[in-house]
């Protein structure tokens, strides 16, 4: 009985607050309902080559600093301790 009284209010969140966000949204359910469900509806967007040159140029400047290169001042660190050994 205890498992039944936590399952009901869960399946009740889990099915009704999609559908009221829908609703609200004033967006028509069949679409949401349609089974097996279909992208029919969905219009693409164009790629972009300057968006896309645009994002791999900012990765490429962030590469660096990702890969550890920036720890410079550490490297000289070390090489001085090797130095006076």
């Amino acid at each position: 009985m205890r498992v039944v009284v936590k399952v009901i209010p869960l399946v009740l969140l889990l099915v009704g607050l999609p559908l009221l966000g829908i609703i609200m949204a004033g967006q028509p359910l069949d679409h949401y309902l349609d089974f097996p469900p279909r992208t029919h509806y969905v219009h693409q967007a164009p790629f972009s080559w300057t968006v896309f040159r645009g994002g791999s140029g900012w990765l490429d400047s962030l590469f660096p600093f990702l890969s550890g290169a920036s720890r410079v001042a550490d490297y000289a660190a070390v090489s001085r301790v090797v130095r006076l050994s």
